[in-house]
């Protein structure tokens, strides 16, 4: 299931993830960097990763093609998954599972040229016909992934230092924090969650440079941060 972490105020986002899969020695990052005509922005998601894969894996070339946007983004991320849900072979449908377990949990945000500011949505699909989109606040954290209750008490804390502290943190030092949340995540649920791999950040002008020990999720996009 895996953990994907971002913070987001006015004109900054920085995501983190780890790159753990489920019952595999695969890696996989569960976010990655793409470009638009209106600068960067950070897609990933978690779940089923056949479905996750096949929505980030020819998004940089719809980017391209159809000129997409943050805010186009907003409106085609959520319906792309329901399609692909809805191509699902009826074998391959487990109801009950597919509501504890959603296929398919993203988390997207890019700065938004025509509001002047940050923008992040989480979208959940569930598989079964329901599912709901959110737009993220400003000077907070969002968390997708395998969150159990124990987790709570972390995330309560992380987020009343990120809308306190936040905006005063450089943003190394905010990779790190996500970071190691996702580590202590990592201890509380092996197997389940690893290890903080990838980061990103960027803001109203474009990529953030982040230093070599925070890489990026997609190697090609660290050569273009500013």
């Amino acid at each position: 299931m895996s953990a994907l972490l971002a913070y987001i105020e006015e004109k900054r986002l920085v995501m983190a993830s780890d790159v753990l899969v489920f019952e595999s020695d695969e890696r996989y990052p569960k976010f990655r960097i793409f470009q638009t005509r209106k600068g960067p922005v950070l897609v990933g998601g978690v779940g089923w990763l056949p479905i996750i894969d096949r929505l980030l894996s020819p998004l940089q070339q719809i980017c391209n093609e159809q000129g997409l946007t943050i805010s186009n983004l907003s409106e085609f991320l959520p319906g792309a998954i329901d399609f692909m849900l809805k191509q699902r072979k009826p074998e391959s449908i487990d109801e009950e599972r597919d509501i504890k377990f959603p296929p398919a949990h993203i988390l997207f945000g890019g700065f938004d040229h025509a509001e002047r500011r940050m923008r992040l949505w989480m979208s959940m699909k569930n598989g079964v016909g329901t599912g709901t989109t959110i737009k993220c606040a400003m000077n907070d954290f969002a968390a997708i992934g395998f969150l159990e209750s124990e987790d709570t008490d972390a995330f309560l804390q992380l987020h009343k230092t990120l809308q306190r502290e936040g905006r005063a943190f450089d943003t190394t030092s905010v990779a790190r924090i996500l970071g190691a949340q996702i580590d202590e995540m990592a201890t509380r649920h092996p197997g389940r969650v690893g290890r903080a791999a990838v980061f990103a950040a960027i803001d109203d002008s474009g990529l953030i440079q982040l230093p070599a020990d925070f890489p990026a999720p997609n190697s090609e996009c660290a050569a273009v941060a500013r």
